[in-house]
């Protein structure tokens, strides 16, 4: 994604601006109490706040309770696509705009792309890139990516697949030569349908 942003594409972390609505969105975050209780929200005792989304009560219910995730996701789902589709429609003529989401192939809202690229990484070096960015312990990250992995897309469903198991460096000079690619395309005479909604 920093990659994308570097060239001048527009991009949406998902994970970031699920956040931001579950905090900001007065109907969102009714959702989620009702999901998850009070405690989705909190703030000190002595503070006149607001009270804000607590992650990491709201992780420790979700991650091993497939059925309250699943109820937490299609709460937030709709919310964050609704969002995308208007950021969509706002971006500036041809300018691109790039989507990172981890679920992307598991809801239609995939067709929406013109391309799906799929980031490969061995499991561990996930973790440990999770936790050192200071997102989650090794032991959620662990926990969500048991979670996700139950329903894995398969490999094929994605247009592009790029390996991310070396350096950061390796990994971003292999995002940049994919980039020369889409740019060398944009504007052909392509498929009106996305490559990865074609049937095989």
């Amino acid at each position: 994604i920093s990659v994308m942003a570097a060239r001048g594409m527009r991009v949406v972390k998902s994970d970031d601006l699920a956040r931001e609505l579950m905090e900001t969105n007065a109907v969102l975050r009714s959702k989620l109490i009702a999901i998850l209780g009070e405690k989705a929200y909190s703030t000190s005792k002595d503070s006149k706040e607001t009270p804000s989304l607590d992650r990491d009560y709201i992780a420790s219910r979700i991650f091993g309770d497939i059925s309250l995730r699943k109820q937490l996701e299609a709460a937030v789902h709709p919310a964050v696509t609704s969002e995308i589709e208007k950021i969509f429609l706002e971006s500036e003529a041809g300018r691109p705009v790039a989507v990172e989401s981890a679920l992307i192939l598991q809801s239609d809202f995939q067709k929406r792309f013109d391309y799906i690229v799929l980031v490969e990484a061995p499991q561990q070096a996930s973790i440990e890139r999770a936790a050192s960015a200071n997102r989650m312990t090794e032991q959620d990250a662990l926990a969500r990516l048991a979670e996700q992995s139950r329903d894995l897309p398969e490999t094929g469903e994605a247009d592009f697949i790029i390996e991310n198991s070396g350096s950061r460096d390796d990994f971003e000079k292999r995002c940049a030569a994919l980039i020369d690619v889409l740019e060398s395309i944009q504007g052909r005479d392509l498929p009106n349908e996305p490559l990865h909604s074609l049937p095989e």
